[in-house]
């Protein structure tokens, strides 16, 4: 009875387990039967595709390419040719494909892609949005180029080769750092078919161009002495060989510069031999540099003068001639006179500072010199126990050493009436600062050559007792001094202001739009005051000085201003004070009466520019390759970088320097000293000032070069360079661009820009006739991507690449339609290596 009972237990666990399976199965089936495909038609349109040839397809449009010469090869399947079409005409696969798939009648969405790229599809809803795909695949490879009606030889490719038969060379004649005074001409040499002409100055005037003697047209100044303007120049009456640009105008003096042409010449590169003067009708006043490239051996000086007051030539600080003249002559000085007097070993493979001038003249100043002093009349410059009976300069309060107002006045401004008066032209002005916002007492004082008004305005301001505050509008300050300047100044004076600060900044500041000039995440009274600096320089070309007395002043405010308004910052206590404005007017005085000048009397000398400096050397082997010169502008007023590639040689380095009335004192590459002016002496005044110094090829490194240069009046004063200074370099260097194997060579219509930012449009090949456009410019750029396979395209695009030293989408080497080449390897047979994968997708 037991058993029996367990019998029926199991037959009931049975059943139920029974009964789940049915449900189960009647359940998920028909889900399962859902998900199941029960059409392969993409499976069958790429079997259909892949063994169909294209001779066997009845369809008019395909017949058409047949007969056209457009499809040559019948025998190719279906995916193949249109594999052609999608590697040499794009647009060409997807009409073909559409002809041959045009019978087609099925509901599905379907899709046929090659790589990347959709060449039919016939959906009813969007890819994009499909629930469910399903692919079949196949790989494809040999496809592309042109193939021989004969389907065993295969497919054909190319290769290109793009490269320059020939390219436009440039050549510079530079200036010196001081070429003056009067009517100024050059000589340019070049030979071959010039292409453009340029030039870069700092000019003091305007001047009327001639060119050949003939009247090219009239030119601006450049904005100031340390800023160059750029000038283009007509070709019209250029010549092969020698040609003479004469700049005439009132007392011209060109303060660095050069000019530039542009040619094209079957010869490639030379090494210079001999240095040209500019030609001075005038006061002859030439401040130069020369060098050799190599170890020098002998040298010779040809000189063509008229001047009947004494003139002298010297180089390093030799003088290798002092002489005048009844009337025109020449003269030249041998090489044995010259290798007596010389060190030939001290002049090779270095600039060596040149100077030519008339000597022994009464010279004065030959400029307008117009100084506005700033005034601190804060408590910090009072002494507040002064009426208690303390009679003395200095005393201490607070633990801050102040000055005395009347001291201050009757010694550093009394100091300065005197200096500035004393120049010709020179006038000088005051502006009293307080933390008030529009100062009423002491009254602004205008520019004044008016000593003993200038010493009473002195005294009022040392009297005046209202301008105790704890801190100063400084910014205030500054924008009155450049209204009196505004007002009262006029284009042609060197306006100088001379900001002397005791106390501290004021807040709320001048309103001026200033940004966080002071780095220190906001802006503020102390923004305000350098923005008053900048704009005193920016807009009109006051120069800004600062002094900083005591202990509390804003140092890094007050260096800001002065390095914004192009000046210098001078730090100062109160021994110090006197004679930190005796550096500031010695510096004025160096900087614009010691290159600038007329002579009393009527005086007159001329120095025609076919004089020269010939010098030998042993020269290296002329370079193999395209001959490469670039210019690239300073990072800032001290230092400038340029880039020498592995695959490069240099050939010629500059560093120029637009250093105003100073001179150009020290130059260095890497950290090293290149040029240092204090070798040949410490009276600058007697020495050359070279515009352009050269840097020997063994100084210069592959990689990153970083050039230095600073400015100079005297040993004991040295400042920064000009941020419009220059790196003028020559490489030599073997460019070819080269494509892979690819499917076509058709080529394109260029359209590239130069480093000058001049553009050449143009068809390359020079045979190529169809409308597709290339790019080689900053804002356009033509790369060639892996859809691409014309091998002119990318051949071209490696060339203008390689060009492209600096890596910003424009050309360093000039060159002209004629002069780029292609060369085109044909390869039949070889089966073209391109291949792809197809897809046939169907989705849901």
């Amino acid at each position: 009875m037991e058993l029996k009972k367990r019998g029926v237990f199991f037959s009931i666990d049975a059943l139920v387990a029974l009964t789940m399976i049915i449900l189960v199965i009647l359940v998920a089936y028909p889900l399962t039967k859902y998900q199941v495909r029960e059409t392969n038609i993409h499976y069958d349109i790429l079997k259909t595709l892949s063994t169909l040839k294209v001779g066997e397809i009845n369809n008019p449009y395909v017949q058409g390419l047949i007969s056209q010469g457009v499809i040559n090869n019948t025998d190719k399947t279906l995916l193949e040719q249109i594999g052609d079409f999608y590697i040499t005409n794009q647009s060409l696969a997807k009409k073909f494909t559409e002809e041959v798939l045009s019978p087609l009648d099925t509901n599905e969405n379907i899709g046929i892609w090659y790589g990347n790229l959709l060449v039919f599809s016939r959906n009813r809803t969007a890819f994009e949005d499909a629930r469910n795909v399903f692919t079949a695949r196949q790989i494809i490879s040999g496809i592309g180029g042109l193939n021989n009606s004969n389907s065993t030889i295969g497919p054909t490719g190319f290769s290109a080769r793009a490269f320059l038969k020939s390219s436009l060379q440039k050549k510079y004649f530079y200036f010196g750092g001081y070429v003056g005074d009067g009517n100024l001409t050059a000589l340019v040499q070049y030979t071959g078919n010039i292409s453009s002409a340029e030039m870069e100055l700092a000019i003091n005037n305007d001047f009327d161009l001639y060119v050949n003697g003939n009247f090219v047209d009239n030119y601006q100044a450049s904005p100031s002495e340390t800023i160059p303007a750029n000038y283009s120049i007509l070709i019209t009456n250029f010549q092969s060989g020698n040609n003479t640009l004469e700049f005439k105008g009132s007392s011209l003096r060109i303060s660095g510069g050069f000019i530039k042409i542009t040619y094209k010449s079957d010869v490639q590169y030379q090494q210079p031999t001999k240095h040209y003067f500019p030609g001075v009708h005038g006061l002859v006043n030439i401040y130069d540099g020369l060098y050799v490239p190599g170890n020098l051996s002998t040298m010779n000086i040809f000189l063509h003068y008229n001047s009947s007051y004494n003139i002298f030539m010297k180089i390093g600080n030799v003088t290798v001639f002092n002489g005048s003249s009844t009337g025109e002559t020449t003269t030249s000085i041998n090489n044995s006179y010259l290798s007596s007097v010389l060190n030939y070993q001290g002049l090779s493979k270095k600039t060596a500072p040149v100077r030519f001038a008339l000597e022994n003249l009464t010279l004065f100043v030959n400029v307008s010199l117009d100084v506005m002093s700033v005034v601190d009349m804060s408590k910090f410059m009072r002494c507040s126990n002064f009426d208690a009976g303390v009679n003395q300069i200095q005393c201490k309060k607070g633990g801050y050493i102040w000055m005395l107002p009347a001291n201050y006045s009757k010694e550093g401004n009394t100091f300065l009436i005197n200096e500035i008066l004393s120049l010709s032209g020179g006038r000088l002005g005051f502006v009293g600062m307080s933390a008030s916002q529009n100062p009423v007492t002491p009254p602004t004082y205008p520019l004044s050559n008016n000593s003993n008004a200038l010493l009473n305005s002195v005294s009022s301001l040392s009297q005046e007792s209202s301008y105790d505050a704890n801190n100063l509008r400084l910014c205030r300050g500054v924008i009155l001094a450049t209204d009196q300047f505004v007002a009262n100044s006029t284009p042609e004076a060197i306006k100088v202001q001379i900001v002397m600060l005791a106390g501290q900044i004021s807040t709320p500041g001048c309103n001026n739009n200033a940004t966080d000039l002071n780095n220190d995440g906001g802006i503020d009274s102390r923004d305000d005051a350098i923005k008053s600096a900048c704009d005193a320089f920016q807009d009109h070309n006051i120069q800004v000085n600062t002094i900083g007395y005591g202990d509390i002043v804003d140092t890094d405010t007050l260096q800001r201003m002065a390095d914004c308004g192009n000046g210098t910052f001078y730090e100062s206590n109160l021994s110090q004070l006197v004679a930190t404005y005796q550096n500031i007017t010695n510096e004025i005085k160096l900087a614009h009466t010691q290159q600038t000048a007329i002579a009393t009397g009527n005086i007159t000398s001329k120095l025609w520019e076919d004089s020269y400096i010939e010098f030998d050397y042993v020269k290296d082997s002329p370079p193999f390759g395209l001959i490469i010169t670039n210019e690239k502008k300073f990072d800032n007023s001290d230092t400038g970088t340029f880039n020498v590639s592995s695959d490069a040689k240099i050939l010629e380095t500059q560093g120029v320097s637009y250093s105003g009335p100073k001179w150009t004192n020290y130059l260095s590459i890497n950290n090293q000293e290149v040029y240092n002016l204090t070798k040949y002496g410490n009276k600058y005044i007697e020495l050359g000032d070279p515009y352009a110094i050269n840097i020997p090829t063994s100084q210069v490194s592959i990689g990153t070069n970083i050039i230095k240069i600073s400015t100079a009046t005297s040993p004991a004063n040295t400042t920064t360079g000009s941020a419009n200074n220059k790196i003028i370099y020559t490489i030599v260097k073997n460019v070819t661009g080269y494509s892979p194997i690819a499917a076509t060579a058709q080529g394109c219509i260029w359209t590239i820009q130069f480093e000058d930012d001049t553009n050449l449009t143009t068809a390359i090949p020079m045979n190529y006739t169809g409308a597709e456009t290339c790019f080689f410019t900053p804002t356009q750029i033509f790369n060639p991507s892996i859809t691409n396979h014309d091998a002119f395209q990318i051949a071209v695009f490696n060339l203008l690449k390689a060009l492209d030293l600096n890596s910003n989408n424009k050309v360093d080497l000039k060159f002209t339609e004629e002069d780029i080449q292609i060369a085109l390897s044909q390869l039949t047979g070889i089966p073209f290596t391109y291949s792809t994968e197809v897809q046939v997708r169907i989705w849901d």
